[in-house]
């Protein structure tokens, strides 16, 4: 016999305690206070478009915008 009852019944014994811890579920908490303002505002940083490859934002701003009834120029 290559392992004894011993060894065979301590990695038994092993596997199951792991198998065991692997299935605990976290219980879900939800945030009930919201962030300050200060702490929500630094969020907007991350909504500034930039390029995939070299990222530079992309911001446009319009040099003029005339507007005559529906019609926008």
């Amino acid at each position: 016999m290559i392992f004894s009852k011993k060894s065979l019944f301590s990695s038994l014994c092993l596997l199951l305690v792991i198998s065991v811890h692997a299935q605990v579920q976290k219980e879900k908490v939800q945030n009930i206070i919201p962030s300050s303002p200060t702490a929500a505002s630094l969020g907007k940083y991350g909504e500034i478009p930039v390029g995939n490859y070299t990222g530079i934002p992309q911001i446009n701003i319009p040099i003029y915008e005339i507007k005559q009834g529906n019609l926008f120029v």
